[in-house]
């Protein structure tokens, strides 16, 4: 496969025009560029130019020029409301806290500046004019499907430890592997990842989860994160593999291989841990899909959370070649569709009364009423009565009488 050029998007290809006009040589840079070659549609386009910032606003004067990352040689250029980030050529410092470099200098040379990045199928770079700039082989590793450190891995991963998190991501996204020194100097650097903010973190382990390679990349790397996450069964690879792309579902099966403390230490959003570990509580527990339990499960977690469970369940089982637990899964997942498509009541909002309705029949306002609505649920879901209002008020009204009989029995007795 000979790869010598890619379709840069006509208005991208127009701000690398205006900046070579001017003198100052630019470049579409890193996943854009490696994800053309593979027929992926990118994300973003990064720019990367030989101008500097302040030789930037000369270039772009009387336009929106953005100072987003100006230390980092680093400006975002508005254009009938679409941002475009450029990026000076620049050579870094040394890393002194596995993170970040001591200075950022300018006036770098592409092939500088192309040197700093993490991987070689990152470090492509190509311009309409100049056509694909290779300096580190990245071809050569794009054709092999493998993922390799520019330079040595070793001082790669020293520089930014959050780099072997992102190898594993890549892992997941792209269907690669990691060639043989880049994946030792990983393991043996993994520990570095504790001294990483959690947030960044947590962000890789969300896309590499979501990746179409996710189970692969666990199977092949999830000791990676071991600074982060307590010890992987070998079956989670395989279940988040069964999982439906949904980041909520896969750290289901995530929090039910290993617990849920990982949701608290990498600061997962309270909604989507929640969630998470909701689902994750009832995985060992084999679903019951009688009409009343998919209710209930339905009133305790919500639809989106039901249906992270049954599906987490499905996969977990599928995994552990657990085929009665595969078979009660998907009668749950039947029972559950069926109950949502004829409009089951499992929710006080589907409730064909409310409390206006409970204390129009005598009940005071206050805790008696959220109580009364509850019974009324509880034998909705139960079976008992129909989601019907003239049905629910004439339990109503009996079960009012029912509790004040209750009520003057209990003074007599005193």
């Amino acid at each position: 496969m000979a790869y010598r050029t890619i379709d840069v998007p006509q208005d991208v290809s127009a701000v690398l025009e205006t900046l070579w006009r001017a003198g100052y040589p630019a470049y579409v840079v890193g996943g854009c560029v490696r994800d053309s070659l593979l027929g992926r549609v990118p994300a973003d386009w990064d720019i990367c130019t030989a101008a500097t910032p302040d030789e930037m606003r000369a270039v772009f004067a009387g336009e929106t020029l953005i100072a987003t990352g100006e230390k980092h040689g680093t400006m975002t250029l508005v254009r009938c409301g679409v941002p475009y980030e450029i990026t000076a050529f620049r050579s870094e410092g040394e890393y002194r806290d596995a993170r970040h470099p001591e200075c950022v200098r300018f006036g770098a040379t592409l092939k500088e500046d192309l040197a700093r990045r993490d991987f070689t199928v990152n470090a492509l770079a190509f311009s309409p004019r100049d056509g694909l700039v290779d300096e580190f082989e990245g071809i050569v590793d794009l054709r092999a499907h493998l993922l390799r450190c520019v330079g040595q891995a070793e001082q790669r991963f020293a520089e930014d430890a959050l780099r072997i998190a992102r190898a594993a991501r890549f892992v997941a996204q792209l269907g690669f592997s990691m060639e043989p020194a880049t994946e030792r100097a990983a393991f043996a650097q993994c520990g570095m990842l504790s001294a990483v903010s959690p947030e960044r973190v947590r962000a890789e382990l969300e896309r590499l989860l979501c990746g179409a390679y996710a189970g692969a990349a666990l199977r092949m790397y999830g000791g990676l994160f071991a600074a982060v996450l307590p010890p992987l069964p070998a079956w989670t690879g395989d279940a988040v593999a069964a999982c439906p792309d949904d980041l909520t579902t896969r750290l289901a099966v995530l929090v039910h291989a290993c617990g849920e403390g990982f949701l608290y230490s990498l600061r997962f959003p309270g909604e989507t841990a929640f969630a998470a570990a909701a689902a994750a509580a009832y995985l060992n527990a084999p679903p019951d899909a009688s009409r009343e339990s998919v209710r209930r499960t339905l009133h305790r977690l919500g639809v989106h959370g039901a249906q992270v469970y049954a599906a987490a369940r499905a996969a977990v089982c599928a995994a552990k070649h657990d085929d009665a637990g595969t078979r009660e899964a998907s009668a749950f997942w039947s029972a559950m569709r069926t109950a949502l498509a004829e409009g089951d009541c499992y929710s006080l909002a589907q409730l064909q009364v409310n409390g206006t309705d409970v204390m129009e029949a005598g009940v005071r306002p206050g805790r008696d009423v959220g109580r009364i609505l509850s019974r009324l649920l509880d034998e909705v879901m139960r079976g008992i009565l129909l989601n019907e209002r003239s049905v629910l008020l004439a339990r109503l009204r009996t079960m009012i009488q029912e509790e004040s009989a209750e009520d003057e029995e209990s003074e007599t007795v005193r």
